[in-house]
């Protein structure tokens, strides 16, 4: 915001790039749970902002910490190789191509592309990445997939982000595409991220938010710099404003911003965990079980345990003289798209077309059940064979899950459950039927 600030000359270009950040659902999304993201943002942030203080003022400190954010920008995760563009074309846009050619910025560009050219190629070289680029070029030649990547973009899903958003980043793209230099130098920026970034929407919040993130700040960052465009003309100015006030409502009342406040079905158990600590003997074990094959695996912290030392969770079964439980809940009734309906391979590992476009809708829309499937209803049979050795000592929930497609999805309702596993001596008691809705 303050690199808006500096650039659209205006504060009101400040606050309506802060707004619609604060208010940004993604943005929201990540700052949860994507800390490396987060940092490679401030460094963007920081040579921006630093660069633009260099052009203007030429202070040799301002280009030397624009040099190393953007070098640690560039290391910090492939992600950001598409914002390289804006700080380039916001150079060119500022003191021209010869400009740019002179030292010592040829020697910072060079120096930044060296170093994007180096983790590219790392990259490249690592396996997981390679079947990352690899899946995301198979996907859009599935006929209807590269329909469905744009057609769920933020520029276009007005559905799950609030339909004032894409009104006001096209009307920004035309105000700024209006003015020669640095506006127009972002707006070309602007389009070079969102066509690097489409392969890369897969239909999993963290990651499609993640691979976008360059678009997400980015639409933010234009409406501000357009307000700076229309200085001339208050009246526009003062309309842009309300478009973007009415793009922060809309995008609040979204429902990817109310699933920023869903909580989710294992965060839910380890707090029922936590809550229900002092149900525990002294010296027990709490036994969680190592999911088979693909199965969802949910882990309980040993952060939970800070209050009872003398607790452990572990992954084997202990012996039968100590003191064992277990939480019959999340690992029972999830499961993993893998287990119920994964779509078939062709020969030579390509996934089936038909299966994958059909996933990749179902996920998006949060509905398997159009993607032809829907997990079991019953729980696993190894937590049906715990039920029968074990007695409850924790009133029942009855969890209301949200599934997280395409990881983990759930039939329906279910309860969760703390039990004693009874040793083969005893005789297994009434459950208790103290149970709440949570």
């Amino acid at each position: 915001a303050a690199c808006v600030r500096s650039i659209a000359g205006r504060d009101a270009a400040f606050f309506v790039t802060a707004g619609l950040a604060a208010c940004s659902p993604p943005l929201a999304r990540l700052a949860h749970s994507e800390d490396v993201h987060n940092v490679g943002v401030l460094f963007f942030a920081t040579a921006w902002y630093a660069l633009d203080r260099y052009l203007v003022a030429r202070r040799r400190e301002d280009f030397v910490l624009a040099v190393v954010s953007a070098l640690a920008m560039v290391g910090s995760r492939q992600t950001f190789y598409v914002l390289i563009p804006v700080l380039c074309l916001h150079v060119v846009s500022r003191v021209g191509l010869r400009g740019a050619l002179r030292q010592p910025l040829a020697s910072g560009v060079a120096l930044v592309a060296a170093a994007t050219f180096v983790r590219v190629a790392s990259s490249l070289l690592e396996p997981g990445d390679r079947t990352t680029y690899r899946f995301a070029l198979d996907l859009l030649r599935i006929d209807g997939v590269l329909a469905a990547l744009v057609r769920h973009h933020v520029l276009v899903d007005g559905a799950r982000f609030g339909y004032g958003l894409p009104v006001l980043v096209f009307a920004a793209v035309a105000v700024c595409t209006s003015r020669r230099g640095a506006p127009r130098a972002l707006v070309v920026a602007f389009a070079i991220a969102v066509g690097a970034t489409i392969p890369f929407g897969f239909p999993i919040p963290g990651v499609e938010y993640a691979f976008r993130l360059p678009v997400h700040i980015l639409v933010c960052v234009l409406p501000g710099v357009a307000v700076g465009v229309l200085s001339e003309r208050p009246g526009a100015a003062r309309a842009l404003c309300g478009l973007a006030g009415l793009a922060v409502c809309t995008s609040m009342a979204s429902p990817q911003f109310r699933a920023l406040r869903t909580s989710s079905p294992d965060y839910l158990e380890a707090t029922y965990l936590a809550s229900n600590l002092h149900r525990i003997a002294q010296g027990g074990r709490i036994w969680v079980p190592l999911p088979a094959g693909r199965a969802p695996a949910f882990a309980l912290g040993r952060f939970l345990l800070d209050d009872r030392p003398d607790v452990h969770i572990v992954h084997e079964r202990p012996a039968a003289t100590v003191p064992t439980y277990v939480v019959l809940g999340a690992r029972c009734y999830g499961y993993s798209y893998e287990e119920f309906g994964a779509p078939g391979a062709r020969r030579g590992g390509r996934p089936d077309a038909d299966a994958v476009r059909r996933f990749v809708q179902g996920v998006y829309d949060q509905d398997l059940a159009g993607a032809g499937t829907r997990p079991p209803a019953h729980p696993r049979p190894s937590c049906t064979a715990l039920e029968t050795q074990s007695v409850d000592v924790a009133p029942r929930v009855r969890i209301v899950p949200v599934d997280d497609l395409p990881f983990v999805a759930y039939h329906g309702p279910y309860p969760l459950r703390l039990v004693r596993l009874v040793p083969p001596t005893e005789t297994p008691g009434e459950p208790t039927d103290a149970t709440f809705d949570q």
